[in-house]
């Protein structure tokens, strides 16, 4: 694999997770995770992953508005770290350089949104059977 003169295809997947650590006080944590795959052909050139993590104090928004906050703003603080571990994983196993572009977090989460209107609407019966509506 290092001595193959084709660069690898590179793959890109990220998920933004969040929850509440103190509602009271407006505290709340979001996660960054990014996953890269390089592959040449059929094989796994590198695979690092990141998990990166942060407090944010939110207030003064509506209450409406703090998922939107937790899925755009705080990952955009994040990715930064996130780049820099990445980057510094890739190196370490003797690769070049590998600089993630940055990411629009809004379209992502107004995509993000469009998919989850999109979808059907579930219930359930007795017998814990999803049914379509």
């Amino acid at each position: 694999m290092f001595l193959e003169q084709k660069a690898p295809e590179v793959g890109v997947q990220l998920t933004v997770g969040h929850g509440t650590v103190d509602a009271a006080q407006g505290i709340y944590e979001s996660v960054l995770a990014v996953t890269v795959t390089a592959k040449s052909g059929d094989k796994n050139v590198f695979w690092p992953r990141c998990r990166q993590a942060g407090c944010s104090a939110i207030r003064g928004i509506p209450e409406g508005e703090i998922v939107k906050a937790l899925e755009i703003a705080c990952p955009t603080v994040l990715l930064p770290f996130a780049r820099q571990a990445i980057n510094g994983l890739v190196e370490s196993g003797g690769f070049p350089q590998l600089l993630l572009a940055p990411i629009n977090f809004e379209a992502l989460y107004q995509q993000k949104q469009q998919q989850q209107t999109q979808r059907p609407r579930l219930r359930t019966d007795r017998d814990r059977k999803v049914l379509p509506v």
